[in-house]
């Protein structure tokens, strides 16, 4: 008999565990130079293998590999059957710097879960002939049970002392199980703060406990900033979801999180979260997300979260719009594509509402909103925090399917479905309070949304009617006092201009101003047709107060005095200008591409 050193590493797996026969499949596929044999834990090979290594204590769970005479469990024999793939599966060997007692935890966690999650067979599934060879238990009679059981001297191979390997796994398991408990909380008591006061906020009649928990909730955070950042806050509508006093907002939460969880720990004496509750916190987190998907839904679907771009838009270069303006630019040139995004958020909420599509839910969830942070970021618009959340909420409701997903797709296993636990109705009447209470939460999270895109739609977006100052417009006549046009410095005179009245704000109008020296400012105007008042406020340059009336042949004329000496500004409209952007349209048949 050759030295044990000298025998090919052989690597043993639970004969009847559906993850471990796809590990093996997939190790086969990647052992180019045959290097392995395999066997059953349950056959008599696999028990003989691991006496004569000199092993001792329960039979593993899982995968063991035995090389050179040494034994590799747990995260150690994963490690090790990537070390001898080489190649580029050799670099998997940096996980080693990831303490043991984790990367056992984890594997055990993953174990004695793996039944549940990927299934399991009636009996080990015969190897092919073409890797008959390689499995050395190929010849042996089927076990009398597949179960795996202690080795054949009682609770130990080789009897006589405790095993210390068997010892040193179950004690870090423990450990690391109230770790990973606690974290959880963690996470529950983080996301329960952040949608707070939701589901409250759906209620007609307690809308105002949103107004107390705001006021609340800023005094928290103004003594947290203070005491700790030494910052004074200030809580003023911005139009950004990024600002300093939101950072430090989720500081305190984390800390807040963090308090909470280790008493709720403690409290529940270490043990695991309970089913029941982390259905009840989940089903809460799905509605937080569901009614949020149906806000941004709607408004793209009509479609107004970003309008078609105006004339004030269109007159400016394309190097002075900031990135977020792009961004707006890009989506609101197109009504086809928010609509087909704002479709797909509101397919991802309603298949959020039902326990059985979740999942389905969830997924969708997640890659729409990957989409939408990822243009925040990269785009630099201002709601980062927010849909980086949102994406941490769609895949954290993935997390109890995470297992199957991950057997499915890589590793093509069939999936033992998730047994969804029954609804604790026992009462008809319970049911009926049940089946409003979901009617009612619909109502609310769907019917105000959508009526708010559809007006917002009307009032601004592709579906508005622009007002009658809406377009492009040539100054016909720039004067001051005596002087006009040429005469004046071309940094300060008018040249064109693009009024847009399609605008979120009522009242205001969109603004953009073409000097003679080719600078483009924008800005906006207040519009008050009754008084005949147009307050025009641009970028960098104050607030001018002019009156307006309308001249022959549709004119515009704009009036102001300036320090005893009226400006006067005729605006003729445009009505031949066009730009590409709007005028090109969509066409199935381009035989040159339109790139410009």
């Amino acid at each position: 008999m050759s030295e044990p050193a000298t025998r090919p590493p052989l690597l043993l797996f639970d004969g009847v565990c559906n993850l471990c026969h796809g590990a093996v499949q997939w190790i086969l596929a990647r052992d180019r130079k045959q290097v392995f044999r395999f066997a059953s834990l349950q056959s008599q090979v696999g028990r003989e293998a691991l006496a004569e290594a000199g092993f001792t204590g329960p039979i593993p769970e899982s995968v063991v590999v035995i090389d050179g005479g040494e034994v590799y469990v747990a995260g150690d024999a994963a490690l090790r059957v990537a070390s001898i793939l080489g190649g580029i599966w050799s670099a998997i060997a940096v996980l080693r710097i990831i303490p043991r007692g984790l990367r056992d935890g984890i594997y055990h966690w993953i174990a004695r879960n793996r039944y549940s999650w990927f299934g399991k067979k009636e009996a080990c599934p015969m190897p092919t002939p073409e890797t008959l060879e390689r499995f050395l238990d190929a010849n042996e009679p089927p076990p009398e049970s597949w179960e795996i059981a202690p080795a054949p001297n009682g609770d130990e191979l080789n009897g006589g002392e405790s095993s210390k390997l068997a010892l040193y796994l179950d004690e870090p398991r423990s450990k690391l199980a109230s770790l990973t408990t606690w974290a959880a909380r963690l996470a529950l008591a983080y996301w329960v703060l952040y949608i707070f006061p939701f589901p409250a906020t759906l209620i007609p009649w307690v809308d105002g406990l949103a107004g107390e928990w705001t006021s609340l909730h800023q005094s928290m955070l103004t003594w947290f900033g203070d005491v700790f950042f030494n910052r004074e806050l200030t809580f003023q509508p911005t139009g950004s979801g990024d600002t300093t006093a939101a950072y430090i907002e989720i500081v305190m939460r984390i800390a807040i999180a963090a308090l909470a969880s280790t008493v709720w720990h403690y409290a529940a004496r270490r043990q695991a979260i309970s089913g029941r509750t982390l259905e009840w916190l989940y089903l809460g987190f799905r509605f937080y997300l569901v009614s949020i998907l149906m806000v941004y839904g709607w408004i793209k679907l009509f479609p107004a979260q970003m309008p078609p771009p105006g004339p004030d838009r269109l007159l400016q270069p394309i190097g002075d719009t900031s990135p977020m303006g792009l961004a707006w630019t890009f989506i609101g040139a197109s009504p086809a594509y928010q609509m087909f995004s704002g479709a797909a958020e509101l397919v991802a909420g309603f298949l959020l509402i039902f326990r059985r599509t979740a999942l389905l839910g969830a997924m969708l969830s997640l890659g729409v909103m990957l989409n939408v942070a990822a243009i925040n970021f990269f785009y630099d618009v201002p709601v980062k925090l927010f849909s980086t959340h949102l994406v941490a909420l769609s895949f954290m409701l993935m997390l109890p399917d995470l297992a199957r997903l991950g057997s499915l797709f890589f590793f093509r296993l069939p999936i033992q479905p998730r047994q969804l636990r029954p609804y604790p109705w026992k009462h008809r009447w319970q049911r009926l309070t049940a089946t409003a209470v979901l009617i009612g939460f619909l109502y609310q999270a769907v019917w105000p949304a959508l009526q708010t895109g559809w007006q917002s739609a009307h009032t601004y977006g592709a579906l508005a009617e622009p007002g009658p100052l809406h377009g492009l417009y040539r100054v016909k006549e720039f004067s001051w006092g005596d002087a006009s046009d040429r005469e004046l410095e071309d940094a300060k005179r008018w040249v064109r201009a693009g009024i847009n009245q399609r605008y979120p704000k009522p009242g205001t109008l969109g603004v953009a101003v073409v000097f003679a020296d080719g600078t483009v400012v924008r800005g906006y105007a207040q519009y008050d047709p009754d008084l005949a008042e147009f307050k025009l406020s641009l970028a960098n340059r104050g607030q001018s107060e002019f009156f307006i009336e309308e001249g022959e042949n549709g004119e515009l004329i704009l009036r102001r005095d300036v320090d005893g000496i009226e400006l006067v500004i005729r605006l003729l409209r445009d009505t031949e200008a066009e730009f590409e952007l709007t005028r090109r349209g969509f066409h199935w048949i381009n035989e040159y591409p339109r790139n410009r």
